[in-house]
């Protein structure tokens, strides 16, 4: 039976059939981008694996003409003098400090007994200083203490012969004033010419007795003045002993005799600059230094 449509059942408008279109078109971008990011995941995974059931990489070792050197370059360490290396405290790979002893050369035990006697050469010269200063200062002393014992004794005769003139001269002075009355009393016929005449014999007793006193003064101060002169060179020669012994005693000769051995026996030595590792060796024991050298 042939029926007519209804009104209901009229056909899709064009628009609509566009907008259904782009739905489908839509949906199916978005399901090819998921697809495509599947793969992707799918893809590193693979990748991954891959890498992670492979072995560990070998460690290769390379040899070839050249060295490899330390950031902090590397110091060639030389003797300082030629000979034979008879000793060698270090071998390569070691760490050493600054200023270790690396090794000793062959003339280091000569060098060592000249550096010893040497100093024994500055010790006996020092203790024969000692001893020549002790033996100088104890002269000076002495000169020292015989100008007190010859000043002593003979500073107390000039005191005692200045005390006698002293009396002397207050006798003379008594004897002056009576004198002077005897001649008063004489000129009036008081006394006799006998009394007068002894008041002046002993003014001149007194006068003559202060004259030899004075001179005996002078004799003491003049001794005194020489002793303590001798006595006092005697000193000063002592202190001069005392300077020309420090300056012939040989000290200084032997101080310098002493740092001239330590300096060739200090020649003999081997030692590190600076801290650092022994890279490697170039002389063993028993081996000239001449034109090799360690580092």
């Amino acid at each position: 039976m042939t029926m007519q449509p209804s009104p209901s059942s009229s056909p899709e408008k064009p628009w609509q059939n566009r907008r259904l279109l782009a739905v489908i078109i839509g949906v199916a971008i978005l399901g090819g981008a998921g697809a495509f990011w599947w793969r992707q995941q799918q893809l590193q995974q693979q990748i991954a694996q891959q890498e992670a059931a492979k072995p560990l990489p070998v460690q290769v070792q390379v040899a070839a003409l050249g060295r490899v050197e330390p950031v902090g370059g590397v110091i060639n360490v030389a003797a300082s003098a030629d000979g034979i290396v008879s000793r060698l405290l270090v071998k390569a790979g070691d760490r050493v400090t600054q200023g270790q002893v690396l090794g000793y050369l062959d003339v280091y035990d000569v060098r060592k007994a000249e550096r010893d006697f040497a100093e024994s050469q500055l010790i006996e010269a020092e203790q024969a200083l000692t001893a020549q200063v002790n033996l100088n200062e104890a002269q000076v002393q002495e000169a020292g203490t015989r100008i007190d014992q010859i000043d002593s004794p003979e500073a107390e005769s000039v005191r005692s012969q200045a005390a006698a003139i002293g009396d002397l001269q207050a006798q003379l002075n008594l004897a002056q004033l009576d004198l002077s009355r005897f001649q008063a009393l004489e000129s009036r016929g008081a006394i006799a010419q006998q009394q007068l005449d002894s008041q002046v014999a002993t003014v001149a007793q007194l006068q003559q007795k202060i004259t030899a006193a004075e001179a005996q003064l002078a004799q003491l101060n003049s001794a005194r003045t020489a002793n303590i002169n001798n006595a006092t060179a005697q000193v000063n020669t002592a202190e001069a002993n005392v300077q020309l012994s420090q300056a012939t005693a040989g000290v200084q000769s032997a101080e310098k005799n002493l740092a001239l051995a330590e300096a060739q026996l200090e020649q003999t030595v081997l030692r590190a600059p600076s801290a650092g590792q022994a890279i490697e060796i170039f002389v063993d024991p028993g081996v000239s230094t001449s034109g090799a050298s360690g580092r």
